[in-house]
């Protein structure tokens, strides 16, 4: 996985809520061992702060963003796109003729995510990645992308990069938008990808 930009405020408020919140918790522990008249190492209780920073990053980027309280709460405004989407492409290639079907996995926690195509002629796989939040109703997913050709694809087609940009649904559940690959390619087209509720 590769870290991914954002516009959302969170990203400038969340690490300071979390420093905070280690030098309270490593506070709490320094009292606590008094109280009990424990003595521990200068070793130990000293980086306890940046132990429970870490801590709580960690749980914070894994699980703790994807909280439905915190999006309502206005905390959070990244959406968790992470899961099995699935949908078709259209492409300038045959003149937008057919759909060709299109499995992405996309696997993302708070700071990093990926996001994996497979088609009938080619895979991809993300390489950056754009989130732009500020307009609730047209959440933008954009991400830059390597493309490799399977065994189906014709000769013609080799390794190239392309861009996608897909708006995501009121509901959460349907990215659609275009994409449009290098000069290797020169393609346009279309992707639309829904996931199960």
């Amino acid at each position: 996985m590769h870290q991914y930009a954002t516009d959302s405020n969170e990203r400038a408020y969340v690490p300071v809520v979390i420093a905070l919140t280690s030098v309270v918790m490593a506070l709490l522990l320094h009292r606590g061992l008094l109280a009990l008249d424990l003595t521990i190492p200068w070793w130990v209780d000293a980086p306890s702060v940046l132990g429970f920073y870490g801590m709580l990053y960690y749980m914070f980027d894994r699980r703790i963003w994807r909280l439905g309280v915190l999006r309502k709460l206005g905390v959070i405004g990244v959406p968790d796109l992470n899961g099995a989407w699935q949908g078709y492409i259209v492409t300038s290639f045959d003149n937008q003729a057919s759909k060709y079907a299109a499995d992405v996995r996309i696997r993302q926690n708070w700071s990093r995510m990926s996001i994996s195509l497979k088609g009938e002629r080619s895979k991809s796989c993300s390489v950056m990645a754009m989130m732009l939040t500020q307009n609730r109703d047209a959440i933008e997913l954009t991400y830059e992308y390597q493309s490799e050709p399977t065994h189906r694809a014709a000769s013609t087609m080799h390794t190239h990069r392309g861009m996608a940009r897909l708006t995501l649904s009121l509901d959460r559940t349907t990215l659609e938008g275009e994409y449009y690959t290098g000069r290797d390619r020169l393609t346009t087209g279309g992707m639309r990808l829904t996931r199960p509720l």
